[in-house]
């Protein structure tokens, strides 16, 4: 009846056998990856579960959340509250499917939902949900680690922009190239810079990343992107989650004379992209606002917009 209407499904709870048979029934895409969203709860790992969502093509989704701290629950939940808002935000993002601030109307962290969406609330998602590399399942499975440590990637124009996201792991580790492109969906560049997502001042050049032990309120995202034949580096939209989504970048390109991007948003939208360029650890930050078209292009070292 739902592929008839046009309508799309997404399954709640679901077994394994149910998401097999998806694969017979168009209208199913989407899948709750996560249990029930209770405050405070750790439900917000959808790591393995995303891995056979989406290798049976659904999108796997983690349940709603409370946006502000000082949400607090209705008479069933007169104490709750959600002591882990950015985490929950972050997680719900990287899972590449739905995000659900549940706050009472009116009381949502705008700014943090913001992060996850465009003005107009497109998602700015990577190409596929934040799974668990093959490396931190061996470091698991062999007592090694413990933790969550998710990677994903977008790939815009050819360009392969990987992020890492690790939290509640007890030990620090080193994540190299080996580590963190092992299964991506294309290659490691040949030269990339990263940040992370609370201290985007400081990109550094890749060869690993020292990741810190972290815990619920310390968890870390780091974005590592990949540096442009002529040594330009578009980092990207820094103040959302994804900083470089195809639902937001059109095109990357570079030539002799610089870099440009051309991005999608909402008319009147005002986007913000950060450069790095060659040789040169400064951030360049450039503001263009959507025209009526729904596209404008960033031109670098030029700083101008069309």
């Amino acid at each position: 009846a739902a592929g008839r209407r046009d309508v799309y499904v997404q399954y709640c709870m679901s077994w394994c056998r149910h998401i097999m048979q998806s694969v017979e029934i168009p209208a199913v895409t989407q899948a709750r990856a996560s249990d029930d969203y209770h405050p405070g709860a750790d439900q917000w790992d959808t790591g393995f579960s995303s891995i056979f969502l989406h290798a049976l093509g659904v999108i796997p989704t983690k349940d709603n959340f409370w946006s502000k701290p000082e949400t607090r629950g209705a008479a069933r939940y007169p104490d709750a509250f959600e002591p882990y808002n950015r985490l929950q935000a972050a997680a719900s993002t990287l899972s590449a499917g739905p995000v659900a601030p549940s706050d009472p109307v009116g009381a949502s962290d705008v700014e943090l939902i913001l992060k996850s969406c465009a003005a107009d609330g497109k998602l700015l998602r990577p190409d596929r949900p934040a799974t668990y590399p093959d490396a931190a399942i061996r470091a698991q499975a062999s007592g090694e680690a413990t933790g969550v440590v998710l990677a994903t990637s977008s790939v815009i124009s050819g360009l392969h922009y990987r992020y890492l996201f690790a939290a509640t792991n007890a030990k620090a580790f080193t994540a190299d190239a080996a580590y963190l492109y092992d299964g991506a969906p294309a290659p490691a560049p040949a030269k990339a810079v990263y940040f992370e997502a609370n201290t985007t001042a400081s990109p550094k050049v890749f060869d690993s990343i020292d990741v810190p032990a972290t815990d619920k309120s310390t968890f870390v995202l780091y974005t590592v992107a990949p540096v442009l034949s002529n040594g330009w580096t578009l980092l990207g939209e820094t103040s959302k989650w994804v900083s470089a989504s195809n639902d937001r970048l059109a095109e990357i390109s570079a030539d002799a004379d610089g870099v440009s991007a051309t991005v999608r948003g909402a008319p009147d939208e005002a986007v913000t992209l950060a450069f790095l360029a060659p040789g040169d650890a400064t951030i360049w930050s450039v503001e263009c606002v959507v025209p009526d078209a729904g596209t404008v292009t960033f031109r670098m070292p030029s700083e101008t917009c069309a």
